[in-house]
C-alpha cells in the first residue's frame, strides 16, 4: 500500500508539474502574437541601429538567404530520399 501511495503523490505532482508548464508555455506564446517573433533579426537590428533604408537591405539580403538556403535543403532532402530507397537494396553503390 504504501508503494502505492507514492506512486499517486508522484503521478500527482507530476500532473500538476505538466499543467503549469503547458500554461506557461501558452501563455508566453499570446505575448508574442501582435509582435514580431523574437530573433537574430530583431536582435541584429536594434544592436547595430539600423535606419529605414538598411532595415529594408537587411530584409531583402535575409530574404535572398532563406531561399537559397529552401532550395539547398529541397536538394538535401531528395538526396536523403534517395540513398533511404537504397538501403534496403543489397548492394549499394
Amino acid at each position: 500500500m504504501k508503494k502505492n501511495v507514492l506512486l499517486y503523490i508522484l503521478l500527482g505532482f507530476l500532473v500538476l508539474m505538466n499543467g503549469f508548464f503547458l500554461f506557461k508555455h501558452f501563455s508566453i506564446s499570446r505575448l508574442y502574437e501582435n509582435q514580431q517573433r523574437p530573433g537574430s533579426v530583431n536582435f541584429i537590428s536594434k544592436q547595430l541601429d539600423f535606419d529605414a533604408v538598411q532595415m529594408q537591405q537587411f530584409e531583402n539580403a535575409e530574404a535572398a538567404h532563406r531561399e537559397k538556403m529552401r532550395v539547398i535543403f529541397d536538394d538535401l532532402r531528395e538526396s536523403k530520399g534517395a540513398l533511404f530507397k537504397k538501403l534496403s537494396d543489397e548492394k549499394v553503390d
